[in-house]
């Protein structure tokens, strides 16, 4: 994995390390550009994704849960609050780093071909996306603690 170091303000700064892990959204396993803490649980991930695991629980039937806790979540989008600071750090990684750079890239084509379908459908059934029945725990038993199937 590759490593940078980040000199943060919040640190005194001291150097922070980051790996390729602290900048994909845990839903869909893509670098993160539109990153949002879940009130709920704490944790950060893709808008785009979060919101489609919630329409997918929607289209199920299914109380919204946190995919990573099984937290149940009664803010719904009012409890999504924008990670500025992490967004910050992973542009300015894609920017000196050409191997997340190119990651990154094409993660973003990657989820503009799918985008269309997200909105269209639900349950969504591509790879990278997330169906609260087919993961672990899920909407229903509490979570998706273990990823996707």
């Amino acid at each position: 994995k590759s490593v940078m170091t980040s000199q943060t303000a919040a640190a005194g700064g001291d150097s922070e390390q980051f790996t390729e892990d602290d900048f994909v959204c845990p839903i869909s396993q893509e670098v993160m550009r539109d990153p949002v803490i879940l009130v709920a649980d704490g944790h950060t991930y893709e808008r785009s994704s979060l919101e489609q695991w919630f329409a997918t629980c929607d289209a199920e039937d299914q109380q919204w849960r946190s995919p990573l806790t099984g937290a149940p979540v009664e803010e719904k989008r009012a409890g999504l609050v924008p990670n500025h600071t992490l967004r910050g750090i992973i542009e300015s990684a894609v920017a000196r780093n050409p191997a997340w750079r190119l990651r990154a890239e094409a993660d973003a084509a990657r989820s503009a071909t799918r985008a269309p379908a997200l909105v269209a459908t639900a349950p969504v059934t591509t790879p990278a996306s997330v169906d609260c029945k087919r993961v672990q725990g899920g909407c229903e038993e509490g979570g998706a603690k273990g990823g996707h199937a």
